[in-house]
């Protein structure tokens, strides 16, 4: 009876490891901005999370009745392509636990206080326990580490996008066809990451009669684009 119990138990250890994931999580902190303060948390096997502190800023439209746009805290799922998620994990393990992050240079100008946090499910310690990475940074001559920040703040700005759509969709429709072409140019210099997380808004911007038809088409164009983002 005792030989069974102890049998079980591990393997209950066994299945509790092969469900632990690895994780990355990119923290980012620069007074002054619209959106001074995010979170962005990416579970390996699936999911994830964007929270953010908005400071807001002005509606470009004296008339909106919208106010500022972007105040106040934010929650949103993060969603990304099955692609798209294996390159960030890729980059992560790339930086070598994080070893050479930051730069440690004088001199360079403050672009906002960066915190990657790496969690590598399948690389144990001695006693069992799995290993988490991390590192606080403002500057990187690191490859990996300067792509993978890259991608974070791309994936913040296209939801910020996403955001914004939203609210004009509502309150400023008019101001959806230059969102629109600020998204479309974000995504060909390669500074929009992750549209999948803004998948649904793109699709009811282009099932919307009531907006521009060169908006819906764009809109549409987008989803596409996000289906097989890499």
């Amino acid at each position: 009876m005792r030989g069974l119990l102890v049998c079980l138990l591990l393997l209950v250890g066994v299945a509790g490891a092969q469900d632990d994931h690895g994780f990355l999580e990119f923290h980012f902190v620069r007074a002054g901005l619209p959106v001074p303060e995010y979170t962005i948390y990416l579970d390996q096997g699936g999911g994830g999370k964007y929270s953010a502190e908005s400071a807001g800023v002005p509606s470009a439209n004296k008339y909106s009745v919208a106010g500022a746009v972007g105040g106040g805290k934010t929650r949103q799922a993060v969603e990304l392509t099955v692609n798209m998620r294996e390159r960030v994990f890729r980059l992560a393990q790339a930086t070598n636990g994080l070893s050479h992050c930051d730069a440690h240079r004088k001199g360079i100008a403050d672009t906002g206080a960066k915190t990657l946090r790496f969690h590598e499910a399948w690389k144990t310690a001695a006693d069992g326990s799995f290993t988490t990475y991390t590192c606080t940074y403002n500057y990187s001559e690191d490859k990996a580490v300067v792509e993978l920040t890259n991608v974070f703040q791309g994936m913040a700005a296209t939801l910020d996008m996403g955001r914004k759509m939203e609210r004009d969709q509502k309150y400023d429709r008019l101001a959806l066809d230059g969102d629109m072409t600020t998204l479309s140019e974000m995504v060909k210099d390669g500074q929009a990451v992750g549209l999948a997380s803004i998948g649904g808004t793109l699709r009811g911007l282009a099932d919307d009669a009531a907006v521009l038809e060169r908006v819906r088409v764009q809109a549409g164009k987008l989803v596409e684009f996000g289906v097989g983002e890499k």
